[in-house]
């Protein structure tokens, strides 16, 4: 096996927000081996600042703080009928703040409808009565 072969392939870094519903969006991220060291060499701190932005203002929403490791999260929508992104930062241990990726934007719908207020789908999709 030449050297060439020995390399690790890189892993694909992404941030990924998804409507669950009216009132919370999941989101899940992967890091690229270069980020996944940082974590595990203790050049980032564990904790991960997770920042939630409306879009059209690129204003402030939320936050959460969060496990690097974790990948996943729920987070409650500030409010309804809004375009979202979010921004991952992290921390060294120096202290320093550093923005690491941002996700894609997202609609959230507003409560219309009784229909849209139960749907558990993306926020993309209304559930159809039979």
């Amino acid at each position: 096996m030449d050297d060439h072969n020995k390399i690790l392939p890189s892993f694909h870094e992404s941030l990924v927000l998804l409507v669950k519903n009216p009132c919370k969006v999941f989101v899940f991220w992967s890091w690229n081996k270069a980020k996944t060291e940082n974590f595990l060499n203790k050049e980032f701190k564990k904790d991960i600042i997770l920042k939630l932005y409306y879009a059209q203002e690129k204003s402030f929403a939320s936050q959460k703080i969060l496990s690097w490791d974790k990948l996943k999260e729920y987070m409650d929508i500030p409010q309804k009928g809004k375009d979202y992104y979010a921004v991952m930062h992290a921390q060294t241990e120096s202290g320093e703040v550093i923005q690491l990726m941002e996700s894609n934007t997202i609609s959230v719908p507003g409560l219309e409808s009784e229909e849209v207020k139960n749907t558990y789908a993306s926020g993309f999709f209304k559930k159809e009565s039979s």
